[in-house]
């Protein structure tokens, strides 16, 4: 009995059946991708034959299919959309994880009745929307919801907090779930950023979003975290930024937030930018005051492309979560013995005091341009 071709999905009963298309739809496949353009009639033609024989190709052809698919630019949307919906999960999950443009709604309604490994494929697609998120949350298991808030960022999706985490909890074992596998605790993978790999810090800004999120579902945490921005230093920086050594922009704002000058030094000689980019977030820039930072100071060691990854981290942290990072590296966390404790010092000192790092003639300059207005970010509002 041949499988109902005109729904969009593929019957569960052929996922045993014998071959009926001896490979012809997968050898056209292969064929489609192996160009990078098509012109209309021929993608026409494709899309025709495929969606005619995939019902009744077999199992092993229907995921190398999807496979070659869900890469490809040019790949027929409607077929796209019967992948994604074929019974078999391995068929409908590299569609779900790689394909661009699948539609919302086949999404929501694959989030709602899973299985978990298909929702999993959903979360790890490049763009999420905060209905995305939502559903997981709402509908994954256990594992799939942790991989989804271990993503730097997502927790800006979040409208509320992650129902399991009640008021009164102990924040504690959340935040461990996502650090557990490194055989390390959250605080020491916050405290001890700069040395880590890719991976490692992925997991730290993951717990350090996790503990935002506790912390501000139990009340220790605003929930709308304050912006330590100061006008007057933020055209300090700005107007050394673009000095002969830019590099003195992020002394000065290093020496004001008590970053001791090792960590100072760290981040300056850090090619990636991760840490550059949590400072300037924490501190209350604006993106575009952050991307001629972020260009001035590393662009002559990497291309324009390379520097994505950081503006990208820069967009996606939250204010809290780089707040509580930079707290972990400050002089204050790291040597508590060294001093007493004296609490968040006030980011608006004088021109004078910001700028006693470092004495070059850009610094001193940069001083004097402070006292000019800086009417365009006073509207700044964080998030």
């Amino acid at each position: 009995m041949q499988p109902d071709t005109t729904s969009k999905a593929t019957n569960a009963s052929n996922i045993s059946a014998p071959e009926t298309d001896r490979g012809v739809l997968l050898s056209a496949c292969e064929l489609f991708v192996s160009r990078t353009h098509h012109a209309p009639e021929d993608t026409r033609v494709f899309t025709e034959l495929a969606l005619n024989l995939l019902p009744k190709t077999k199992l092993s052809d229907r995921r190398r299919i999807s496979s070659l698919l869900a890469r490809h630019k040019q790949s027929p949307l409607p077929l796209l959309e019967m992948l994604a919906l074929d019974a078999d999960p391995l068929t409908a999950y590299s569609v779900l994880r790689f394909a661009d443009d699948i539609p919302m709604k086949i999404l929501e309604e694959i989030i709602v009745r899973g299985p978990d490994s298909l929702r999993q494929a959903i979360g790890e697609r490049p763009v999420l929307t905060v209905e995305i998120v939502e559903g997981i949350c709402r509908h994954g298991g256990e594992n799939v919801v942790q991989r989804l808030l271990a993503r730097p960022g997502i927790s800006r999706f979040i409208k509320k907090p992650k129902p399991v985490v009640k008021p009164g909890d102990d924040g504690k074992v959340y935040v461990e779930n996502i650090t557990r596998e490194t055989k390390q605790t959250p605080d020491k993978l916050m405290t001890d950023f700069f040395s880590l790999d890719k991976k490692l810090r992925g997991k730290a800004i993951a717990a350090a979003e996790m503990s935002a999120i506790v912390g501000q579902t139990n009340g220790n945490l605003a929930s709308v975290p304050s912006v330590p921005r100061d006008e007057d230093l933020v055209e300090i920086i700005l107007t050394t930024v673009l000095s002969e050594n830019p590099f003195n922009a992020v002394k000065v704002l290093g020496q004001t937030m008590q970053l001791a000058p090792e960590t100072i030094t760290q981040i300056i000689d850090e090619d990636n930018g991760d840490s550059l980019a949590i400072v300037l977030r924490s501190q209350g820039f604006t993106e575009e005051e952050a991307t001629t930072i972020i260009i001035r100071t590393l662009g002559q060691r990497r291309g324009l492309l390379q520097l994505r990854p950081v503006f990208t981290l820069f967009r996606n942290i939250s204010l809290s979560a780089s707040q509580i990072l930079v707290g972990h590296w400050s002089i204050e966390r790291k040597k508590p013995a060294a001093q007493p404790a004296k609490g968040h010092q006030p980011i608006h000192t004088d021109a004078e005091k910001k700028i006693s790092l470092s004495e070059t003639p850009a610094a001193t300059e940069a001083a004097s341009a402070a006292q000019k207005p800086f009417g365009r970010r006073a509207g700044f509002t964080g998030s």
